[in-house]
């Protein structure tokens, strides 16, 4: 996890085609990168993590 990423906005946005992340996912994304930047995969995951708590998105499971 400690794994350098040279441009983690660019690894991002890879990341983010390759997985099909929908226009509102992507802005929790975006909200969780400014929460946890930094230049590690770690940063990379836990902008992710940290996503899930952004406001307005949908629970898939829950139907909230």
């Amino acid at each position: 996890m400690q794994t350098s990423v040279e441009n983690p906005l660019m690894a991002i946005e890879s990341f983010n085609r390759q997985f099909q992340i929908g226009e509102k996912e992507r802005e929790a994304v975006k909200w969780g990168w400014e929460q946890e930047m930094g230049k590690t995969m770690f940063h990379l995951v836990n902008a992710y993590t940290q996503a899930a708590q952004f406001e307005g998105l949908i629970c898939v499971l829950c139907g909230e």
